[in-house]
């Protein structure tokens, strides 16, 4: 968070600390929820400048029913992880596999 001017500094540090407690949680989410098929497990982390999609959002932008994004899914072609029980991709890892389909 940095020096944020007339933010109590207890608060400041309150909020850093979240800030890595949340990357660190959203790391583990990733690593989780990779299947067990072999494949490594997931390098990305996610942190607050990522902007989140869920399946219908994906599905949306493509055209495409959420079946078939879930086909991609399953493929491995596009990487996604759970938030509870809801699947979700980062916006970076969808253009990523956008601009592989071209």
């Amino acid at each position: 968070m940095g020096n944020t001017p007339g933010l109590d500094p207890d608060l400041a540090a309150v909020a850093a600390a979240l800030d890595v407690l949340v990357e660190r949680v959203a790391r583990r989410v990733v690593e989780l929820s990779q299947a067990d098929d072999g494949r490594p497990p997931a390098t990305t982390t996610v942190t607050f400048s990522d902007e989140l999609l869920s399946v219908k959002q994906v599905a949306a932008a493509m055209g495409v029913g959420k079946a078939k994004v879930y086909e991609y899914i399953r493929s491995g072609e596009l990487p996604s992880f759970m938030v509870g029980n809801r699947r979700m991709f980062r916006r970076s890892d969808f253009d990523a596999f956008l601009r592989g389909l071209g």
